[in-house]
């Protein structure tokens, strides 16, 4: 089953295409870009147009563009759109729509990336996982992210971002998510706000989408946790804390032997206990959010408590 069609694209975007086609994914790189795909011409540090070309010789199955690269005039791979970040965007909010499994978003100064690593473990033998590449969490990280996600997809774990404020509340906005968990707030991308309060007034935003009844998972141990419980309407979804301070999900105890991490922790008045292959105690709380997560949308616990056992911190983490 193709990821995309030409039909599709231009129903989504409302770009002009003389071609019938499909695509298996989506790049915005020529150097990673798989035969099959289609190649999103974005604009940043380098003009993607540029290198439209180099992507079909790799065997693109279409562009989306908005100006014809010079040389390809008529070509029936080129579907052209206005802007092609805005047709990113669309395409994205398309492939929401049509997903009718469960959405997790994952934001926080730190752990959302290892976060979003163990639910992945945790989650793939329960469902078709589909989750963010690397730490593409950014302003078009995410989109990306979403329009790669398989129709049959059960499970989409999407990392967000942010250097300054609206950024995440955009990200949550587009993607819609069940559950929208912070892990951490602390002092880092200062460059943009004057306090923690103002961090964690822009890790609130991941609020902002939650489809209703939803639910916020958020750190316990967050020192200003006042400002993001004071973010959310209770009237339309659920809270749930996870920490050392608990109340819902509480991390008991924390042990090391044999190079594994050993955690005991309580769910209300139920006790269990998980083995992590690290000695990063800081992980215990990021899988303690991971075993939340997965209860919280309908997951099997118990599975996503022996899959962490597989679980290894990322390259450069930890």
């Amino acid at each position: 089953m193709a990821l995309w069609t030409s039909y599709e694209i231009k129903k989504a975007t409302g770009g002009v295409c003389s071609g019938n086609w499909a695509a298996n994914g989506v790049s915005i790189d020529t150097r990673t870009i798989q035969k099959g795909d289609l190649f999103v011409a974005l604009t940043d540090k380098r003009d993607g147009h540029d290198f439209v070309s180099t992507a079909f010789e790799k065997g693109a199955a279409a562009a989306l563009v908005s100006r014809i690269p010079e040389g390809l005039a008529g070509d029936p791979r080129l579907i052209l759109v206005l802007d092609v970040l805005e047709g990113l965007k669309s395409l994205a909010a398309a492939s929401r729509k049509r997903f009718l499994g469960r959405l997790i978003a994952v934001t926080g100064s730190v752990g959302k990336t290892s976060t979003k690593e163990m639910l992945s473990v945790a989650l793939e033998t329960q469902g078709i996982v589909h989750a963010s590449d690397k730490s593409f969490n950014n302003h078009w990280g995410v989109p990306l992210t979403l329009a790669r996600m398989p129709k049959k997809a059960e499970f989409a774990i999407i990392e967000m971002g942010m250097n300054q404020s609206g950024e995440i509340r955009a990200h949550s906005l587009l993607s819609k998510p069940h559950i929208a968990l912070i892990t951490e707030v602390q002092k880092v991308h200062m460059q943009n706000f004057r306090n923690l309060r103002e961090i964690a007034l822009a890790k609130s935003e991941i609020f902002s989408g939650l489809e209703m009844g939803g639910v916020a998972l958020i750190n316990s141990d967050i020192k200003d946790i006042s400002t993001i419980v004071g973010a959310i309407d209770s009237s339309m979804i659920t809270l749930q804390r996870f920490g050392t301070k608990g109340p819902d999900w509480i991390l008991n105890e924390l042990n090391i032997k044999n190079n594994l991490l050993t955690v005991r922790a309580m769910q209300g008045l139920t006790k269990f206990e998980f083995v992590l292959n690290t000695l990063g105690q800081h992980f215990g709380l990021n899988a303690l959010a991971t075993i939340a997560t997965v209860s919280l949308i309908g997951a099997n616990k118990y599975i996503a408590i022996k899959q962490l056992e597989n679980w290894r911190p990322m390259e450069g983490r930890g």
